[in-house]
């Protein structure tokens, strides 16, 4: 009888080092998506919970030891784990042993030592602990491992797992992680290019390497399996997972891949298929207009105009499209040139982020902010929770609730959810006056009529006044030019004393309901200055001074009043003069002297007599009023507010 062979000998620890680094790239790639949810947002940093996962995912090492005798890196690079005394069979107590040991020595950082054992050959301590070793997987056999695949001569389940499933999952996981984190960063953007196209092709190679060896293995598993009287159900199973592997794969790239290659392609040569933004500034060289899309290129446009007009006060934008990297850059810009921001149209998507760099942000009246959430790809779904994650915590930077935050994730691009004006100001992405009527005062240097027009024009409330009486924007711009000089209160004074001098008129066409509205707002108005009587008479006779003691939730009562009045269609009917029996039914109601105090009771631009008007009469009054009928407390109204 013939001797049998001798053991073979352990590899030495450079064919070892080498398999463990293809290991270690291969659970870094499967733990990738781990690794970014464990990161703080915004920034690629896994910390202990990200590395403990690292450390579960090498779990998969022992099935690996137990059913294939090796790892990824082992199998592909001819090596095989068998016991002390050659025996490809392990316990499972063995690997287990292994892979803590195994730890232990990468902990070591590989210490040398550990691998002498008094032999000829290196041999790690964990290897020795755990009774194991690895060896050669086929000394006689001279062939690679990729090439034995190919032709189909390894087991069916090693081909399957490894080189049909397992070699394609990383590369797979950081192409989409290439794809999803590309709009979040403009260096992943333009170096992502780079290993994108390669690395689809790469994949199709594995993917075809890997299903055409695990099919030829199939193949040559059948007849092994005729002469069982198992069936081939396993064969043709693999078949499947294979084949549906490939064809997920295939998917992938032609939905993902495929249409963003003339993008790619484009970006690589310098070309954004976005555009740049136009850049223009203003006649008078005070606004600059940033309008189009931001893609690669559009901040360098905004930068040159900031250098080459100094005297630049305002950014208007309307952006329909952006790139996240190009919006943050603009945004940098705008804080570092201290540039208020307007909105003069639309601005969508990436555009958010340089509109919040503008320490002060308008809305013009029509424009609107349309928020839009980042797209990880049209079938990428390990990664389009990551990135809404990443999103969610930039968006909060930016100012924005977690109302708002959640409604931008929800709605599926390209559509965009565009919130309302006073959402956008509760939350404070739009800067909000301290009163209504108050506007972003210009520089009073230099600052012409046309500047504070140009600063009306940028209040709602102030559009409306002008859509109900044309020119009224132009005379309030002149007044406010005029009292430049004496300070910023004394400028919004004077824009108050417009709308002072609009107010009758307006009340004299208003509904019967919208004069005993504002007569209950006068009424809390004239409470809130009951402690100062002086004040009281001085607001009852429209002086702007007085409206701005008033506190700061009656002032924004009243422009919220004074804006559904502004919305309501005047009365078509002519005024008249109360008759005679009307006047009667008031004496009768609220007393002998009732029409004559109802009359002088409010008197904006009206010249005060000695003591009048009376605030505690008034209030007194007006609270009767709310206890008449109808048709009396309109006749009272009456009396109040229409005058020619």
């Amino acid at each position: 009888m013939s001797a049998p062979p001798p053991p073979q000998e352990a590899i030495g620890p450079l064919p070892r080092l080498l398999a463990l680094v293809i290991d270690a790239a291969w659970l870094l790639g499967v733990a990738l998506p781990w690794l970014w949810w464990t990161s703080p947002p915004g920034h690629f940093a896994p910390g202990a919970a990200g590395l403990g996962g690292v450390l579960l995912l090498s779990l998969l090492a022992v099935p690996c030891w137990l059913g294939l005798r090796g790892t990824l890196g082992q199998r592909l690079l001819g090596q095989q784990l068998v016991d002390d005394q050659g025996a490809p069979r392990l316990l499972l107590r063995q690997v287990l042993l292994r892979w803590i040991f195994a730890w232990l020595t990468l902990a070591s950082l590989l210490y040398l030592p550990l691998w002498r054992d008094g032999g000829r050959h290196a041999r790690a301590w964990h290897d020795r602990l755990s009774g194991t070793k690895l060896v050669e997987r086929d000394p006689e056999d001279a062939r690679s491992v990729p090439l034995r695949h190919w032709l189909g001569d390894l087991p069916l389940a090693e081909s399957l797992w490894l080189y049909a499933l397992a070699l394609p999952l990383p590369l797979l996981l950081l192409l989409g992680a290439l794809q999803a984190a590309a709009p979040l960063d403009l260096l992943v953007l333009r170096g992502g290019l780079l290993l994108a196209l390669p690395g689809w092709a790469l994949l199709l190679g594995l993917l075809l390497w890997g299903t055409v060896g695990c099919w030829r293995a199939a193949a040559q598993a059948l007849p092994r399996r005729a002469r069982r009287p198992s069936p081939a159900w396993r064969t043709w199973g693999a078949r499947a997972l294979a084949g549906l592997m490939a064809a997920t794969g295939l998917t992938l790239l032609a939905v993902n891949a495929v249409p963003r290659v003339p993008e790619q392609l484009a970006l690589l040569f310098g070309h954004d298929p976005l555009g740049i933004a136009e850049v223009s500034v203003s006649a008078d060289g005070r606004r600059l207009h940033v309008k189009g899309a931001l893609g690669l290129g559009s901040s360098e446009r905004v930068q040159a105009a900031l250098q080459a007009t100094p005297q630049l006060r305002w950014v208007v934008l309307d952006v329909s499209d952006g790139r996240l990297p190009e919006a943050q850059r603009l945004a940098a810009l705008l804080r570092a040139h201290d540039l208020a921001v307007r909105v003069g149209g639309e601005c969508r998507g990436a555009c958010l982020f340089a509109f919040v760099g503008g320490p002060r942000r308008q809305l013009l009246p029509g424009a609107r902010l349309a928020l839009q959430r980042l797209s990880a790809g049209a079938f990428n779904p390990p990664y389009q929770s990551l990135l809404n994650r990443a999103l969610a915590g930039r968006l909060a930077e930016a100012g924005l609730s977690p109302h708002q935050v959640r409604k931008t994730l929800a709605t599926p691009p390209p559509q965009a959810w565009s919130p309302e004006h006073d959402e956008l100001a509760a939350s404070g992405l739009i800067s909000v006056p301290e009163r209504p009527l108050d506007v972003e005062l210009p520089d009073p240097q230099g600052a012409v009529v046309a500047d504070y027009a140009e600063a009306l024009s940028a209040s709602q409330l102030w559009q409306a006044l002008e859509r109900r009486f044309p020119g009224m924007q132009a005379l309030a711009a002149e007044q406010m030019a005029a009292a430049s000089r004496q300070g910023a209160e004394a400028v919004q004074e004077a824009g108050q004393q417009v709308v002072a001098v609009l107010l009758p008129p307006l009340l004299a066409r208003a509904s019967p309901e919208t004069r005993w509205l504002y007569a209950e707002l006068l009424q809390a108005q004239m409470q809130a200055l009951a402690d100062d009587p002086a004040a009281c008479r001085a607001l009852l006779l429209g002086e702007p001074a007085a409206h701005r003691l008033l506190p700061r939730e009656l002032a924004w009562r009243e422009a919220e009043w004074l804006h559904g009045a502004l919305q309501e269609a005047p009365r078509g009917e002519a005024l008249r003069r109360p008759k005679a029996i009307e006047f009667e039914v008031i004496r009768r109601t609220l007393g002998q002297r009732a029409p004559e105090y109802l009359a002088g009771l409010w008197r904006p631009q009206g010249t005060p007599a000695a003591g009048e008007p009376d605030c505690a009469r008034g209030r007194a009054m007006l609270a009767e009023l709310g206890t008449l009928a109808a048709p009396q407390r309109r006749l009272a109204l009456r009396l109040m507010f229409e005058r020619e």
